[in-house]
């Protein structure tokens, strides 16, 4: 993301989008009635019964909702437009901005959280990163995509295939049909989407076996592929591949293999009753002025939900936090280990020392 522009009397923030990870950013930036200003169309009607044109204009809008659509590389912000051309547009009337790659747009807040910024800083250093999973055993296929902020299951395929008492040309002429449809839907994926790594897990020889069809038809893809042995073709193999000792190299460059590790951490000390874990609200603020907090793990969707007050006391945590080395990490609420932080009251630490 590049910073045009920023004034901290005025809360004005301009930015210039210059990937996916800078649209996940922003999502997590941009809270209910902030104000947004940005370069859009809207369609004006001249006369009853037209069906009227989009005309360019700049708008100003308080914000009231905003949502990431990671597949189509867009976030939208709906608003109440507060100033515009008064010639064109209605003062109080809704509008969409359509935010993508390239868009500028300017962020008008009543204060900016430092941590929010720091964000933004940083998301200028940050690169994308895509997994492609695909689990397979006989007659079973679940192909899944992993982000730096989500994990979504794109399709299950199922195909039956006899087994090997029946004919052999009948067996292998089932088992190259399932593996076309399966082929059918990585090419769709891989035309659409930048992918970094594909990972084929799953029981048995069937990844194997598919891993070697794939690299002789797409040997530009040879370098990219990586089999990781797991108990199933199921949903569940994707987050055996999450946690698979096997991408503890990637962990820093795959944010949400990161914070799955965090998240694996916590549950172990909790599980321990080592008293190195603390969550909910009230236990972390006493922790963070104990200085007693290493790491802070917070989910984004409690930062989308403060109120301004709220999120004023919480900036003051973050900041002692920050003053006594501690360390603060944003997990998304996308994938399962932002929903087990969720489920501990969205905010949990690993403390230094017991308190």
């Amino acid at each position: 993301m590049k910073i045009k522009y920023y004034d901290d009397k005025k809360g004005e923030l301009k930015v210039q989008i210059e990937c996916l990870n800078d649209l996940w950013v922003l999502f997590n930036v941009i809270y209910k009635d902030d104000k947004a200003i940005s370069r859009t169309t809207r369609r004006i009607v001249l006369r009853e019964g037209d069906s009227g044109d989009r005309k360019p204009m700049i708008l100003t809008l308080e914000v009231k909702d905003v949502a990431f659509h990671e597949y189509s590389n867009r976030l939208r912000i709906k608003g109440i437009i507060l100033s515009g051309p008064e010639d064109l547009i209605s003062f109080g009337s809704y509008h969409t901005f359509n935010v993508s790659v390239g868009s500028i747009i300017t962020i008008i807040k009543k204060k900016w959280m430092k941590q929010d910024l720091s964000r933004i800083e940083k998301s200028s250093k940050v690169q994308s990163f895509r997994i492609l999973v695909i689990a397979i055993e006989s007659g079973l296929a679940t192909i899944a995509i992993i982000s730096d902020y989500s994990q979504k299951i794109i399709t299950s395929v199922r195909h039956n295939i006899p087994g090997k008492r029946y004919e052999k040309t009948l067996r292998n002429k089932e088992i190259r049909d399932f593996f076309g449809k399966i082929d059918t839907i990585i090419a769709d994926n891989l035309e659409r989407i930048d992918i970094n790594l594909i990972i084929i897990t799953g029981p048995g020889g069937f990844k194997e076996n598919y891993a070697d069809i794939l690299k002789k038809s797409r040997p530009n893809l040879v370098q990219k592929i990586k089999i990781i042995n797991s108990s199933s073709a199921t949903s569940s193999a994707i987050k055996e591949v999450i946690k698979s000792k096997k991408l503890e190299k990637i962990k820093k460059t795959s944010r949400i293999v990161y914070e799955t590790n965090l998240m694996d951490k916590f549950i172990e000390e909790l599980g321990k009753d080592t008293k190195l874990v603390s969550y909910g609200w009230d236990q972390i603020k006493n922790a963070a002025i104990m200085g007693a907090i290493d790491i802070l793990l917070i989910s984004d969707k409690l930062l989308r939900g403060l109120s301004f007050d709220k999120r004023s006391e919480l900036e003051e945590i973050l900041n002692i936090i920050e003053k006594k080395t501690g360390k603060i990490e944003i997990f998304s609420s996308e994938h399962s280990a932002g929903e087990q932080l969720i489920s501990f009251g969205s905010i949990a630490a690993i403390l230094r020392y017991k308190i």
